[in-house]
């Protein structure tokens, strides 16, 4: 069920794709020769983290950039100086290419919640691209989609904020969502431990359908929504491979499958990394931009094209976006009163941490919890 405000984005992606229909249609596939695997992390791609140093990446919610404006103007005195300017660095950038593109301030979440609400939005337009219905938790049918959850929100301890993330899934979906799967529990958390956990998702998931019963010739289609622990694809391995490019990971993919196995693979990669004013280095996992949703939307009406379109399922279009002021951190008025210090809020529950303001330490000391 879009929001008020949210950017129209997957209608626009239809059309880059060549599908024909009215503004705002989804196709559904109804050939069960083939099969879509959706894996889908959270941190990175359903939020915005910040790498900052050796802690977790620093969420960007709206609480943290509070805390960020009003410590701006005294940040060249504070020890959290690097996180702040890293924080409203990332704020004020462009999420897309384009003069049009909004900033990364719109996929900021709101504390206390650990998911970005457009974000959420955006990814429920691909489930529902996709053809998704639901019903196929821990089934391997050929024909189905199915929504596979990779990130380590899988874990006992998220399982709070997994169900509310479903809730809020289902919302903008207009029913009931869970995902249908999950990656083993076990995973080194590094970026080649992402891609072996999905990797072997990937060796078993074809044996069973190998095996089964009837098994289906169809294609497999894949699609890997990942940030990898907010880590660019700079040469790590992942077994023997080398992984340098987006190509060498759906490569790898691929070969975890049996070669009698046809197979498409698309992996985005939601990471962006650049230089901001005074050299400080950014990292960030970026979220589904733009360029996420055409490429992923391109990829799974590509997937239903392929087993033949026979209906076309109506979905409302999303209203028009309401302008949001970001600001440039320069253009940050100071605060009216001496900022409060700040502290590096993190917990067992969360793969993140924000800036949050405290009274009990004189400024500008800080304190790790």
């Amino acid at each position: 069920r879009p929001q008020s405000g949210a950017a129209a984005v997957v209608p626009r992606a239809l059309e880059a794709a060549g599908t024909h229909g009215r503004r705002g249609q989804m196709p559904v596939a109804a050939d069960p020769s083939g099969e879509t695997l959706v894996f889908a992390d959270v941190d990175g791609v359903l939020n915005v983290g910040v790498r900052d140093g050796a802690r977790p990446p620093l969420l960007l919610d709206d609480a943290s950039v509070a805390s960020a404006q009003r410590l701006w103007s005294a940040r060249h005195l504070h020890p959290e100086r690097s996180s702040i300017e890293r924080l409203m660095a990332v704020y004020s950038a462009k999420a897309d290419e384009g003069e049009d593109s909004s900033t990364f301030a719109s996929f900021a979440c709101v504390a206390p919640s650990q998911f970005s609400d457009e974000l959420v939005r955006r990814f429920a337009e691909l489930v529902r691209a996709s053809g998704w219905v639901g019903g196929s938790a821990g089934q391997a049918s050929p024909g189905s989609v199915r929504m596979v959850l990779s990130s380590t929100w899988r874990a006992p301890q998220h399982r709070h904020h997994l169900a509310k993330l479903q809730r809020a899934i289902s919302e903008h979906l207009g029913q009931a969502f869970e995902f249908d799967d999950k990656t083993q529990a076990k995973e080194d958390h590094t970026p080649e431990g992402r891609l072996a956990s999905i990797g072997a998702y990937l060796a078993q998931h074809g044996k069973t359908r190998g095996n089964a019963a009837g098994a289906s010739r169809g294609p497999l289609n894949v699609l890997v929504l990942d940030d990898f622990y907010n880590r660019a694809l700079s040469g790590w391995r992942c077994g023997e491979s080398e992984i340098r490019s987006v190509a060498d990971a759906e490569e790898y993919l691929r070969s975890c499958l049996p070669a009698s196995q046809p197979a498409r693979v698309k992996v985005l990669h939601t990471y962006r990394e650049w230089t901001a004013e005074g050299g400080l280095d950014v990292q960030v996992g970026a979220g589904l931009t733009r360029e996420h949703m055409l490429d992923g939307t391109r990829f799974l009406l590509d997937a239903a094209a392929a087993a033949g379109l026979s209906k076309v399922v109506e979905a409302p279009a999303p209203e028009p976006a309401a302008p949001k002021a970001t600001g440039a951190p320069d253009d940050i008025k100071p605060p009216k009163a001496p900022p409060s210090p700040c502290k590096a809020a993190y917990s067992e529950e969360s793969n993140l941490w924000a800036l949050e303001e405290y009274q009990a330490t004189p400024w500008p000391a800080v304190v790790a919890v």
